[in-house]
């Protein structure tokens, strides 16, 4: 059942849809809520995700600041070895539940910082609240509704990335799109900016494209599968799924190939014609793991709300760009909605159910929000009070959300979820070797003279080695020595 639970990958994917992404990430903390409460059931024992591994968090604090009685979010970065008090959206991470993490647009945003970041769902969400600040709450002066220029500055989105990432991460902002082997894998959809592909999505992996060898696969797909962006810097992938013509500048990305560089590609928002990617990111793994749809579950789809479609405070976008945003925008909502029955549709093909899949909209509500409102309390615009950034907003999101979860069938599919997701885990952890690889993105390096096998992904691995290749015997001497090679991938930093 261990190496099943290890052949079959779950999925998250989460829709685009600008700051009600924020909404999206309030529903990922009630899934991880329940993961939290059924891992305790199972095993009292356990504390986090990484169990049996250790858990060293460091601490992302985040605070205010006042500039003319204007408050905006900031964020410092505090080491704290002691998960204790955490809360379980800080100690189960999605990276340790699902393989694959796809989103379009803000969406896409999400899955960099839950995957490519191995964000907690904590930290996202006050990542998520800076970045609506700083962008949705800083509009250019005088873009005329964004036909003269973009309405907010591609800059900002682009510093907004580097920040978090440099709060995340040890290797600082200077980061590329590609996450190691064995490890959990992001998908970014975007669009390129070209007649010539038409409204054919991109996808930008952080594994290996599948050779895709069906024509009728490829053509579900929509994508082109020989490209591979990991020399591409995490921040341009990022502004190249969340680009909305008049709202952000077409970001240019020279794309590779197997080493050998492309010509130079313009992308936009990834939603504009890919609201919801769970069907390209389904047939993209699907692809990648045997074109099997039994090595596929949970699957899991997050919206960011159903209703009537309102893409930005109602204003007119780049003239240039109105027609072809139209007929995106006219198509968004029923795209949205076809995706979800196809996903439905491959789950259960032939009433039979091939994969767990769930979808999670968010409700009527959460879409009537715009997806660029950033409003501050009335009050506070007439008082001398100082002004919390976005508050109205946020609250009417969370109340949106709120309502939403307390539907009994929301609370029964989040259930439902919660133990896919904690048996798979538990499975997973009796392959000790493979699962500190996975959780803690563990690798080791043989110190022992000069060797040509310098790297190991596992334990086994290098322990392996050292028995075979340099004569260790005694247990004890080959543990001391996979302690001194032990390195990670990914660190936090402290």
């Amino acid at each position: 059942m261990a190496g099943e639970e290890w052949m079959r990958q779950a999925i998250i994917s989460f829709d685009g849809g600008g700051i009600r992404g924020y909404g999206s990430l309030l529903i990922l903390r009630a899934l991880m809520e329940k993961v939290g409460i059924e891992e305790r059931r199972i095993d009292p024992v356990v504390k986090s995700s990484f169990s049996p591994c250790l858990y060293k968090p460091t601490k992302i604090g985040f605070s205010t600041r006042y500039t003319n009685d204007v408050e905006s979010f900031e964020a410092t970065v505090v080491t704290e070895t002691n998960p204790s008090g955490l809360s379980e959206d800080s100690l189960f991470l999605p990276c340790h539940y699902f393989d694959y993490g796809a989103g379009t647009s803000t969406g896409g945003l999400i899955s960099i910082m839950l995957f490519c970041l191995r964000m907690t769902v904590h930290d996202c969400i006050n990542e998520y609240k800076i970045l609506g600040d700083k962008i949705f709450g800083h509009p250019r002066p005088c873009s005329w509704f964004g036909i003269l220029w973009p309405k907010y500055s591609s800059d900002s989105l682009k510093n907004v990335i580097n920040e978090a990432t440099g709060r995340h991460s040890n290797t600082g902002y200077r980061l590329n799109y590609e996450v190691e082997e064995q490890l959990s894998q992001c998908i970014v959809v975007a669009y390129p900016d070209s007649n010539a592909r038409g409204d054919v999505p991109f996808l930008f992996r952080t594994y290996e494209p599948p050779l895709l060898a069906r024509d009728d696969v490829y053509e579900k797909l929509k994508s082109d599968p020989r490209h591979h962006p990991s020399a591409i810097p995490l921040h341009k992938v990022a502004r190249a799924t969340a680009a909305a013509p008049a709202y952000f500048r077409p970001v240019r990305i020279f794309p590779a190939h197997r080493g050998k560089p492309l010509p130079a590609m313009r992308f936009k928002d990834g939603g504009f014609g890919c609201n919801n990617p769970s069907e390209e990111a389904y047939h993209d793994v699907v692809e990648a793991h045997g074109g099997l749809s039994r090595n596929i579950g949970p699957f899991i789809s997050i919206g960011t709300g159903i209703g009537k479609f309102r893409l930005f405070s109602n204003k007119i976008g780049n003239f240039r760009d109105v027609c072809a945003n139209a007929t995106a925008a006219l198509k968004r909502p029923a795209l949205t909605t076809l995706a979800d029955k196809s996903m439905s549709y491959l789950a259960n093909f032939d009433k039979a159910e091939r994969f767990p899949y769930y979808r999670f909209d968010g409700g009527e509500v959460l879409g009537e929000v715009a997806m660029d409102e950033w409003k501050t309390h009335r009050s506070e615009n007439r008082s001398h009070e100082k002004k919390q950034p976005g508050a109205k907003t946020l609250e009417d999101i969370q109340r949106a959300v709120e309502a939403y979860l307390q539907q009994k069938s929301v609370q029964r599919d989040l259930e439902d979820c919660a133990k896919l997701l904690v048996q798979r885990r538990h499975f997973r952890t009796k392959d000790s070797s493979r699962w500190e690889r996975y959780a803690t993105t563990s690798y080791y390096l043989c110190k022992t003279g000069i060797c040509e096998k310098a790297r190991f992904d596992t334990a086994l691995g290098l322990r392996h080695h050292l028995e075979s290749y340099h004569g260790f015997e005694a247990r004890g001497t080959v543990d001391e020595m996979l302690e001194q090679c032990r390195n990670y991938w990914w660190l936090y930093p402290g």
